[in-house]
């Protein structure tokens, strides 16, 4: 054989191992036009394209000839996001979406290819797949830029708190819940958390010979947190403001509390670590600093008396609280 016959053996064999081992030829040797890029362990294209054909026997409408593309990675988050592109009798829609696992992505991606490629009679293009496709019909639309805010999941944190400058007693132990949507971006997370916290009743040790009381206190806040979310640990901060609500009540006197029911409100400013445990739940530590709007005071005594006006306790001019507890995010 000539020198120049083995050189275009050698190209044809080339170009027919490129062929082979692209994700677009795994696909269309299936007879299914689909390009599918997704990381090692994801469903292979084939696994992607069989599913496509079952769901389509399935339906039994029939399928329209489309083409499709996939673009599949991990989220700083853990999630799984896939952005799909489906062109199919004459329309094009675009979608990205986000599931638990990688074999969830494909198994909705299939899903969205399906229900492109039925064919409809009398129905307009792509009308039957609205409820499943954000549709983007106009030639030349481009999928959303990966950097833009997305709406992911709902946060539930729940622990146990410890406070020092609010309740009479230092360290006191609470309890407290929040809850609130979050947003993600490459490598940023950012929650909305309204919270609940309580504090069971705490003594005072005043040196007022009259005697001490009983304090509980309810605190309802509202706070914004931004995190850096690399895949494992979060760390960020939070600002937000807190309605604190305590009461007090006789213990060891028979004298009145005055003025036993008292509020006032406070801006937080908070620190927050995560570590994660698995894609939906977390290990969380955090640290609030809270400066109250008014200093709240209670006294007790017999008004017209000796004894009309004798202070017990002060809230002070600022409190911290550390918790560490566990956030669960869902759908």
């Amino acid at each position: 054989m000539s020198p120049r016959s083995l050189l275009r053996l050698s190209c044809v064999a080339i170009l027919a191992a490129l062929a082979l081992g692209s994700p677009r030829a795994e696909a269309q040797a299936e007879g299914v036009p689909l390009t599918w890029d997704a990381p090692a362990g994801c469903p292979p294209a084939a696994a992607v394209v069989a599913e496509v054909k079952r769901n389509l026997a399935d339906s039994g409408k029939g399928a329209t000839p489309f083409v499709a593309a996939a673009s599949v990675q991990q989220t700083p988050g853990g999630q799984w996001q896939a952005h799909l592109r489906v062109e199919a009798r004459g329309g094009r829609a675009e979608r990205t979406f986000e599931a638990e696992s990688c074999e969830s992505v494909a198994a909705a991606a299939a899903l969205i290819i399906a229900l492109s490629a039925e064919s409809v009679a009398g129905a307009p293009p792509a009308a039957d797949q609205r409820a499943f496709v954000q549709a983007g019909d106009k030639e030349g639309s481009t999928p959303a830029p990966d950097d833009h805010w997305r709406r992911s999941q709902w946060s539930l944190m729940a622990s146990p708190v410890i406070d020092g400058g609010t309740m009479p007693s230092s360290p006191a132990f609470g309890a407290e819940v929040a809850a609130g949507p979050e947003w993600t971006a490459p490598g940023w997370r950012l929650r909305l958390l309204a919270s609940s916290g309580f504090f069971p009743k705490h003594r005072t040790s005043s040196a007022v010979a009259v005697g001490d009381i009983d304090l509980w206190l309810l605190t309802v806040a509202a706070r914004g947190c931004l995190t850096a979310a690399p895949r494992a640990f979060e760390f960020g901060f939070c600002l937000g403001m807190e309605l604190s609500v305590m009461t007090g009540s006789d213990s060891t006197i028979n004298m009145p509390v005055m003025d036993s029911t008292q509020f006032w409100v406070s801006p937080v400013a908070s620190v927050l670590a995560i570590w994660k445990i698995t894609p939906t739940m977390s290990l969380f530590g955090k640290a609030d600093v809270a400066v109250p709007s008014t200093l709240r005071s209670w006294h007790v005594g017999e008004p017209g008396t000796a004894t009309d006006y004798n202070k017990v306790y002060e809230v002070d001019d600022i409190a911290v609280r550390g918790a560490v507890g566990l956030e669960v995010r869902f759908f």
